[in-house]
């Protein structure tokens, strides 16, 4: 994905007891993280968790966590409703060697798009959290290159239409992780819904439809993040009108 953003939380070494790595901005557009927490050597039991922050100094929030270990490995899983900076804590029985990285993403879509418009949300009750976080990065994946090839990238803002479009993707990924019956009920329509928000991009990338409120910023040049809490790069709209806030 062309506006994903490597985030190294915590370079592999050997820890003991509760600690936090630094924060990491993900900048102001990137409001999901898919992470591999690998443990090369452990004794006792870890949990690793991750938090995010609006300002990297106040404010942190827990977004999700990574499964408690016991054994060496490596998880990876997928973390949505980022604010602009996280990082990683943990906790360990006794002491591991570990580390913890990945790349920041932009969503189109977020998980209420899902459950407020698409499915009724105890249709996705059984599906882990993070699994809906990857679905909207595999969907989010499969707009970005079709809405660049008519649109320059980074974009800051969105109509609703690439959010709908977005979201019937996700729900797809996500009934298929869950299982569902393509052939029967009202689940051939999650197929259908799917397929054609698909067809719908490849419109928007042949220049068939040009959706309004597609919106790239002022300055088209290479962005590069400060990495400084205490001095980060100036305010960039996060979100268009359509997302509103957080649930």
């Amino acid at each position: 994905m062309a506006q994903s953003l490597a985030v190294p939380l915590l370079a592999l070494g050997a820890q003991s007891g509760s600690g936090s790595g630094a924060a990491v901005d993900i900048g102001e557009t990137r409001s999901s993280v898919k992470l591999s927490l690998t443990i090369t050597a452990i004794v006792g039991t870890l949990t690793v968790s991750i938090e995010t922050s609006p300002d990297g100094l106040t404010g942190w929030r827990q977004i999700g966590a990574f499964d408690a270990a016991t054994a060496i490995g490596r998880q990876r899983y997928a973390f949505d409703e980022c604010d602009r900076y996280v990082r990683a804590t943990w906790a360990t029985g006794t002491n591991a060697t570990f580390s913890v990285a990945g790349a920041a993403h932009l969503l189109f879509a977020r998980r209420s798009d899902i459950t407020s418009a698409q499915m009724r949300p105890e249709a996705l009750a059984s599906i882990d959290v993070r699994v809906l976080a990857d679905c909207l990065i595999k969907a989010s994946g499969i707009a970005e290159p079709e809405i660049s090839t008519a649109n320059p990238l980074p974009l800051t803002q969105w109509p609703e239409e690439v959010t709908s479009a977005c979201a019937a993707i996700a729900v797809y990924y996500a009934m298929r992780h869950r299982g569902f019956n393509p052939e029967g009920g009202a689940d051939p329509l999650i197929v259908k819904d799917s397929d054609d928000a698909k067809k719908w991009f490849r419109a928007v990338a042949r220049g068939e439809l040009k959706p309004p409120g597609l919106s790239p910023p002022d300055n088209l040049g290479v962005h590069i993040s400060s990495g400084n809490p205490e001095a980060p790069d100036e305010f960039r709209p996060r979100f268009g009108d359509n997302w509103g806030d957080f649930g």
